[in-house]
């Protein structure tokens, strides 16, 4: 049985991708303009309901993804999480967290030349792969954050004038098409203007797993570019 804080976050995953994804017919649009699989669907809610584990549609998805495209993978994750959800329901020392966290890192790194069927299976099963690997873990836990700092300078403590710009920072990632210009946004919060995790959630309207999620996703993300982000810093 699900605990109540998988309950909670998965909530908020479905609370955020109806308010910024679900009726979203430019983004489906745009996509439509490229790939002929996107056609007939009117917008996210409907191209999941009738090709949520469609290779054609996954592996559109994954190119659009790897080509920067902020919203593909989100689109990913969400026709994927049911299964996600049920693995994480019978699974008694991992939390729904653990399981989205390594599901992303999955989206992100799929060989998609290499296994480009049975898309939606393999990511569930790498997932699952991924989070037994990782054993024992412990719930997800905010991101400080003078981290962000730590991954820009090769984990070397600055005096606070040497450190890097956080905004220009942000700004180059979303200009990279590393993180969206919403995570832009929660990363500020958290990083530049030094708000905890409970005063983020509230600025955001949404709840404090929701943006320990973001921000240790992004913070992952940004790692792998950490030298580029430092030399631009």
């Amino acid at each position: 049985m699900a605990s109540a804080y998988d309950r909670q976050f998965l909530t908020e995953l479905n609370e955020e991708w109806q308010q910024r994804y679900g009726s979203d017919q430019m983004i489906l649009a745009g996509w439509s303009a490229r790939w002929s699989c996107f056609t007939g669907a009117v917008d996210l809610d409907d191209l999941l309901a009738g090709r949520r584990r469609d290779d054609a549609v996954l592996a559109a998805l994954l190119r659009l993804d790897r080509d920067g495209d902020p919203d593909a993978g989100r689109v990913i994750l969400q026709a994927v999480l049911p299964a996600i959800v049920r693995m994480a329901g019978r699974d008694a020392h991992a939390e729904l967290a653990d399981y989205v966290s390594q599901l992303w890192c999955r989206i992100r790194t799929y060989p998609l030349e290499r296994r480009p069927t049975k898309i939606a299976n393999n990511l569930e099963l790498d997932t699952l792969k991924s989070v037994c690997q990782e054993r024992p873990r412990s719930p997800l836990t905010p991101t400080e954050p003078d981290e962000l700092d730590d991954i820009l300078t090769s984990r070397q403590r600055l005096p606070h004038d040497d450190r890097p710009d956080v905004p220009r920072v942000l700004s180059l990632a979303v200009a990279h098409g590393w993180i969206d210009d919403y995570t832009k946004t929660v990363l500020h919060t958290v990083y530049a203007d030094g708000l905890s995790g409970r005063d983020a959630a509230e600025r955001h309207n949404t709840s404090v797993d929701l943006i320990r999620w973001r921000c240790s996703r992004a913070v992952k993300t940004l790692a792998r570019h950490a030298t580029v982000l430092a030399e631009c810093a």
